[in-house]
């Protein structure tokens, strides 16, 4: 029962591989058994230190302000609120929680569209860290918590479509980073706070659908990143200030519905980006400066129901980008320039109800590639409509009633899906599609001379 040495090929010995009995043999495998399961233990230790050391359970105190979250805005209700309370926000996936890198801070909620009803507790402000809060579209009410102002990093603040209440806190000076504030279709209230100029990060502001009362501040206008304003359908009132002038990258700006008066600033044409210009609903009055239509990115241009007047000038053959324009309800008077027919990208066109746009409908109107709808109604246009348009115009809906045009109605209206020409002067017959069909109305004709 000895275990032999072993000669090799070469005949000379070699050193024995295992001497012993099999029992002596079993408590050494024993032993180096035991000594690979010590070690085992050592290393898997060492990793899980390792890995311990790499990610922290999050701040007590941001812990306890998603607790107070939770509670206060009926975490209960929520749509979805996959782990919360359950262990640690980060390393738990806590819904709409996003952490930094070692799991100590929270940097994001998404909570956006979640049934949160409720008030947004005071502790929020002690998210020391967090750059982005998502909670849009839910049920908040309230004021905003003074405590915001603590968020130095914060980037994004969407609350847009609750029920916030009160004012804008003055502690949102503090916020130097904020490039975007989303607060549209609440109840919030003015005046707001004169702290804008601090904001050298803002881009992005919506205040649409509030009861904000107060005027539109210059420092709004001064700040050097703002790309889009949106303060539609408050009760602002005043001027627009002159200080729009220096809104260089603006590409949006809609102030519509609003109590605003006094002429349009001169310095609108040094809005160079401008994109969508939209001013209806006010009461602005004076003649637009010809400058607006030299905007080459202009694409919609909405100044209906204010009182505005003059003739629309020449330059509006510049706006070459225009898609939509509105000048309705207004006072505008003289011809339409021939170089409408410029707008090659025009879609939707409306100069309805200003009682003074006189002369000829230009023939080159109807050649425009885009142009889906006109309205012309309630002028004193006169003369004749074109003959033919082009087969492959989209133009689908033409409206041009209370005018004095004359001549006999073109059968191109019957391919149209809206036509409203009445109290005009064309003279009978007119096609047979004006009786037919229920969205055509081309109004009496006069007897053939």
């Amino acid at each position: 029962d000895r275990v032999t040495e072993r000669e090799t090929e070469r005949g000379r010995p070699r050193k024995s591989i295992i001497v012993g009995t099999w029992e002596e043999r079993g408590k050494e495998m024993s032993k180096e058994y035991g000594k690979n399961v010590r070690k085992a233990g050592i290393i898997s230790s060492l990793l899980f230190l390792f890995l311990s050391f790499g990610r922290a359970d999050i701040d007590g105190v941001e812990l306890k302000s998603l607790e107070d979250l939770y509670i206060a805005t009926s975490g209960d209700n929520w749509y979805t609120a996959t782990n919360w309370l359950d262990g640690d926000p980060c390393s738990n996936n806590w819904y709409g929680v996003v952490c930094d890198r070692k799991g100590n801070n929270v940097i994001q909620l998404n909570l956006g569209v979640n049934n949160l009803d409720g008030v947004l507790p005071i502790s929020l402000g002690l998210l020391s860290k967090i750059v982005q809060i998502e909670m849009h579209q839910n049920s908040i009410g309230g004021s905003l918590p003074d405590g915001l102002g603590n968020l130095r990093d914060l980037s994004v603040l969407r609350l847009f479509s609750n029920a916030i209440q009160g004012r804008i806190p003055d502690d949102f000076g503090k916020l130097q980073k904020l490039a975007t504030l989303a607060l549209a279709f609440n109840r919030i209230t003015g005046p707001l706070p004169r702290v804008f100029e601090n904001l050298t990060s803002l881009s992005e502001i919506t205040l649409s659908n509030n009861i904000i009362i107060d005027v539109l501040p210059n420092e709004l206008f001064e700040l050097p990143a703002l790309t889009r304003f949106d303060a539609s359908s408050n009760e602002f009132f005043g001027g627009l200030p002159e200080a729009v002038s220096h809104a260089t990258l603006l590409t949006n700006m809609d102030v519509s519905n609003n109590q605003l008066s006094g002429n349009l600033p001169e310095g609108l044409a040094d809005c160079s980006d401008l994109e969508e210009l939209l001013l209806s609903d006010n009461r602005l009055t004076g003649t637009i400066p010809e400058g607006v239509f030299g905007l080459s990115k202009l694409t919609t241009l909405i100044f209906s129901n204010n009182d505005l007047y003059g003739t629309l000038p020449m330059t509006i053959e510049n706006a070459t980008a225009m898609e939509e324009m509105n000048l309705s309800d207004n006072r505008f008077s003289g011809s339409l320039p021939s170089g409408i027919g410029n707008l090659a990208s025009l879609r939707y066109l409306d100069l309805s109800r200003n009682y003074g746009i006189s002369g000829d409908i230009p023939a080159s109107l109807f050649s425009l590639g885009e142009l889906v709808q006109v309205n012309l109604g309630s002028n004193n246009f006169s003369g004749t409509l074109p003959a033919h348009i082009p087969p492959s115009s989209p133009l689908s809906y033409f409206t041009a009633d209370v005018n004095h045009c004359s001549g006999h109605v073109p059968v191109w209206i019957c391919e149209l899906i809206s036509v409203n020409i009445s109290n005009n002067d064309f003279r009978c017959p007119n096609p047979s599609c004006c009786d037919k069909f229920e969205l055509f109305d081309c109004g009496r004709c006069s007897v053939v001379e």
